[in-house]
């Protein structure tokens, strides 16, 4: 056992990257008709190799439509967990990546037509498979602009018997690799 030790080779210690993004999208018809959409994400990996990665993230977003007739929030949370393989080592500048895992979900809606009380639909909440692919820019030896494209499934109402639909997210933020 003493001879393993002595002749092993060195360590790799792990690495960690904390990431922040978010984004923000105004779109109007008229000053009576328009959508504000928002969402930030921050996310915390442990590089346990040279090459892979344990990712948490924690997304929460809201949409607000209004248009004459009615108006509508929609709210959604992930809280994700993703196996993440790079393309390329740590002090590569550019670093291109695939993830895979899940995402525990919540969505609720606000409706509100003129006229009424505003009513609150159920409550769409549950695990889905998540996928997506990016990459990673190096501006320092510990900063880094991060690009990616998220997708899972999505229930389209709170029964199991019907289909899911694919949600998908553009995201751009920074990363600090420690």
């Amino acid at each position: 056992m003493a001879l393993f030790l002595v002749s092993s080779g060195s360590a790799r210690a792990g690495y960690v990257e904390l990431g922040a993004s978010g984004s923000y999208r105004e779109s109007r018809i008229s000053n009576d008709s328009f959508t504000i959409m928002q969402a930030w994400t921050g996310s915390l990996a442990y590089y346990f190799g040279e090459f892979s990665a344990l990712e948490v993230s924690y997304t929460k977003g809201k949409t607000f439509t209004k248009t004459n007739i009615y108006e509508q929030i929609a709210f959604v949370e992930l809280t994700g967990m993703d196996l993440i393989i790079t393309l390329a080592g740590k002090e590569a500048p550019f670093r291109p990546y695939v993830k895979v895992g899940s995402a525990y979900q919540i969505k609720q809606i606000v409706y509100k037509q003129d006229g009424t009380d505003a009513v609150q639909l159920d409550k769409i909440e549950g695990v889905s498979p998540s996928a997506g692919v990016g990459f990673r820019v190096l501006i320092s030896d510990s900063l880094a602009i991060r690009v990616g494209f998220d997708a899972w499934t999505s229930p389209l109402v709170d029964d199991p018997n019907r289909p899911s639909s694919m949600d998908y997210a553009a995201r751009l933020g920074v990363s600090w690799i420690f």
